[in-house]
């Protein structure tokens, strides 16, 4: 059994991190894995925003495509609430229904 773990730190040394990173996107591609997109706040200073998107550097280049940079970046779970047209809802209730990428909304912390 610890052999097995040892053979599992050599693949995850940092001079294997590129190769293992191809090998992994080869399998994803040819076991058609896809994950769902995630709900990322963006925050910069005392502003939010929330963007939908599929990954962290998409979510950041929608965010910069409208003139918001982030300093900060945290995927939400889904079960959060947040109040959306004056009303309190989960993201999951909010997501239903939406394409992907696209900016959910946001707001000031003042």
């Amino acid at each position: 059994m610890s052999d097995d773990a040892h053979e599992l730190d050599l693949y995850f040394k940092e001079k294997h991190i590129i190769r293992m990173n191809k090998e992994l996107a080869a399998y994803k591609k040819k076991m058609n894995i896809k994950y769902d997109p995630y709900i990322y706040e963006l925050k910069n200073g005392q502003k939010s925003l929330y963007v939908y998107a599929f990954n962290e550097k998409q979510a950041v280049f929608i965010a910069s495509q409208n003139l918001f940079y982030a300093e900060k970046v945290r995927t939400c779970d889904k079960s959060e609430l947040m109040t959306f047209n004056g009303r309190d809802m989960t993201f999951k209730s909010i997501i239903q229904n939406k394409k992907t990428p696209q900016i959910l909304g946001g707001f000031n912390h003042d």
